[in-house]
């Protein structure tokens, strides 16, 4: 080997060795900001379990759970596998802005549920709640905001929900879930914007065809199907005064095959949370646009002007 081919390969050696010290590092950094994210939440009464973690900052700055289990006072969820990766793009790191996937999420029914709702939910063959769930989020607690690019919550063969918004006055006591903090945090939440979607993969039908077993036959859940949008559509121009004759055909054509319906609110400037719903319908503060789909409109149908749908008679 000539002494060029020695340096070369020296080089080579060197710049490897320092590659996997700065993977190695990384990959401990990582593990020690997750490590204290989960001691925190010990200490605030979350219970982290799982069977097998990863990490790789080479993947995306990876971190992979296997079988997690989370225990708190409402309940224990379960988690078949979940991902957390860095979000692309920010100033802020990991975990303040992050990429979120969970897959196989299980939700056993609260021991206090509805007897109905637990009738219901056997009858569609559904002994728990079950999800998957795919969450961008930018927290950044200097300036006490929250942008949600994305969450999608959907159940294979049920639903797909997706909802996106920005938020500001985010206050840590609204992890508290309840008591005087809590909602003292949620009067000072505001929002600039909001979208929720709603798409059936199959739920309506599990529904009506559910009610019916329950009552006895499951093959009348077709005539009860049309029984109760017969008296929806009746109800149409009573709920909705406002709207126009256009309005209410689409409304009732949405009712014969509803597939998709989503509902988006725009504020101009940060508004408080807790009073959108108290806005006139004509206040340039919040717009609201709504869009309805049926399986032959979906993808192809435009937002509308909601406003007269929340509009109420004298």
């Amino acid at each position: 080997m000539t002494a060029r081919s020695r340096i070369a390969l020296g080089a080579l050696l060197l710049a490897g060795a320092l590659l996997l010290a700065g993977w190695i590092y990384a990959n401990q950094r990582l593990t020690a900001v997750v490590d204290q994210r989960m001691k925190d939440a010990r200490a605030e009464g979350l219970d982290l379990q799982y069977a097998s973690r990863t990490v790789n900052v080479l993947a995306s700055r990876v971190v992979r759970f296997e079988g997690l289990t989370l225990v708190s006072p409402r309940g224990e969820v379960t988690v078949d596998s979940a991902a957390l990766r860095t979000l692309p793009g920010h100033r802020l790191a990991f975990p303040d802005a992050a990429h979120v996937e969970l897959r196989g999420l299980h939700s056993p029914l609260p021991e206090n549920a509805p007897a109905e709702t637990k009738q219901m939910l056997a009858a569609m063959g559904l002994e728990e709640l079950l999800a998957d769930c795919d969450l961008r989020y930018v927290h950044d607690p200097a300036a006490r905001t929250l942008d949600i690019p994305e969450m999608t919550v959907s159940a294979e063969g049920l639903y797909r929900l997706t909802f996106d918004g920005a938020f500001q006055n985010v206050d840590p006591a609204l992890e508290d879930g309840q008591g005087p903090r809590f909602q003292a945090a949620m009067r000072a939440l505001t929002t600039t914007g909001m979208g929720l979607e709603l798409e059936d993969q199959g739920l309506v039908d599990k529904l009506f065809t559910a009610y019916a077993t329950m009552n006895g036959n499951p093959a009348n859940a077709p005539l009860l199907r049309r029984i109760v949008t017969g008296f929806a559509k009746n109800l149409a121009g009573e709920l909705f005064p406002a709207a126009d004759q256009d309005l209410l055909e689409r409304i009732h054509t949405f009712l014969d095959d509803p597939k998709l319906a989503a509902l988006r609110i725009h504020c101009p400037t940060p508004q408080p949370l807790a009073a959108i719903g108290e806005k006139p319908i004509d206040s340039p503060d919040v717009t609201f646009q709504a869009k309805l789909e049926t399986s032959q409109t979906l993808g192809s149908t435009d937002f509308f002007d909601a406003g007269v749908l929340l509009q109420r008679g004298e």
